[in-house]
């Protein structure tokens, strides 16, 4: 190890001269072999997961900065009614392949009011047939202040309708139409209010706002059709739509939030009832279901929303709302092959990710190193090659290096046959 007041000079030395290794595409430089910055970051695995993979990634101390963050939300479901339940399979498998709070509550029935504490952080009213403009702090408020970009994406809705219930769209569903930093003022709506089939030409054209808030129709969020019609349509217009853009692939910022309003009228646990919002995407531990004992409620998710998109001075119950930031992958190096002290055969084959929550550029490159010499270096935050080890035990570490000259590792010890 060097002496510590030259060792973080040295690693951004190195980390740039593994730079130029990556982008030449070298396997091993001269002088990037420095020892790297070893300390307890071991993977560990949860076993509690319902309906979910074991989760092989640390925790995020808080909830990472995202400028592609989907909302969509579900109706009057309850957990019981979601969590591996057939009548949901693609929202199930989300939940696998994401990350499920266990300990979520609604705060009310009926809907409106959880949808306005998902937006100002207050109840405001429990009435549904309530049409009245509320100037209030909101995140709505605060987007538009920071300049931070938002639709609405709102199926069976006109473009910037402030108008009531149609056949298949609520307008209690929609809170953004009833806060007057856009209902009084037509010119927002127009560039806040969009009906949905206005997201898939966004998506395509690499124009999506920073936060989409999706509202599907009375038949297609469980309200009044089937869980198997919401589900099928979860999958096909939202899911697969974004699945297929980088945003939402390994190394992308995308974060995919399916929240559900309320449970049962029969369920008044915390005001609302049970539910399950799921999160999904590359910031998002993969599997993972909540550990902790915290009791999440929609305020929270309103802290979610806003700390994702770097937005200060949270409104009403957010402000003091627990952070869900256990959902989320924390910065570091995730290897999900080869697993700590596995027997294998060589040559070895390595995938792992990398994240930074200290440098807005991002990750700059990843290596391996094996018995402390470096044995290959990719630019980027994805690493997926193999590496022919020696039988016998063998000391590797996964380092990713960012563009400001920090670097994280994990240690993978193993054992070649």
């Amino acid at each position: 190890m060097y002496p510590s007041p030259y060792r973080h000079a040295f690693q951004r030395w190195a980390a740039f001269i593994c730079l130029l290794a990556a982008s030449f595409v070298v396997a091993a430089i001269a002088g990037c072999a420095a020892s790297p910055n070893f300390g307890a970051n071991n993977l560990a695995q949860d076993k509690t997961k319902p309906a979910a993979s074991a989760d092989a990634t640390t925790a995020a101390t808080v909830v990472p900065r995202s400028a592609h963050l989907v909302v969509v939300m579900e109706e009057n479901t309850g957990y019981s009614s979601v969590v591996n339940n057939a009548a949901w399979p693609n929202l199930n498998h989300l939940i696998a392949t994401g990350a499920l709070p266990t300990r979520y509550y609604a705060n009310s029935h009926p809907s409106i009011g959880n949808y306005f504490m998902l937006t100002t952080g207050q109840l405001l009213t429990t009435n549904d047939s309530s049409t009245q403009v509320w100037n209030v702090d909101s995140i709505a408020r605060r987007m538009l202040q920071a300049g931070v970009t938002f639709r609405v994406y709102a199926e069976d809705m006109p473009r910037g309708y402030l108008g009531g219930n149609t056949a298949t769209y609520l307008v209690r569903h929609n809170p953004f139409a009833r806060l007057s930093d856009i209902a009084d003022n037509t010119t927002v709506a127009n560039n806040v209010l969009w009906p949905f089939t206005q997201f898939y030409t966004d998506l395509h054209n690499n124009s999506l706002p920073e936060l989409s808030f999706i509202v599907p129709n009375i038949y297609h969020d469980a309200h009044n059709g089937t869980p198997q019609a919401a589900d099928s349509w979860l999958q096909t217009y939202v899911v697969s739509q974004i699945s297929a853009f980088p945003q939402f692939k390994p190394g992308g910022d995308g974060i995919l939030i399916v929240g559900v309003d309320e449970a049962a009228t029969s369920d008044t646990t915390g005001g609302g009832g049970h539910v399950s919002p799921v999160f999904w995407g590359p910031p998002v531990r993969p599997g993972y279901a909540q550990a902790s004992t915290t009791v999440y409620q929609h305020q929270s998710m309103l802290r979610t929303f806003m700390d994702a998109l770097g937005l200060p001075n949270l409104p009403g119950a957010a402000s003091t709302a627990p952070s869900m930031a256990e959902f989320f992958i924390g910065a570091g190096v995730t290897v999900t092959q080869p697993s700590p002290g596995a027997t294998v055969t060589s040559p070895v084959h390595y995938v792992a990710s990398a994240t930074t929550n200290t440098c807005a550029k991002g990750v700059a490159s990843m290596g391996i190193y094996v018995n402390n010499v470096l044995k290959y270096v990719v630019s980027g935050a994805q690493l997926n090659t193999t590496i022919a080890l020696a039988p016998g035990a063998e000391h590797t570490v996964v380092e990713e290096w960012d563009y400001c000259g920090g670097a994280a590792f994990t240690t993978i010890n193993l054992t070649v046959q």
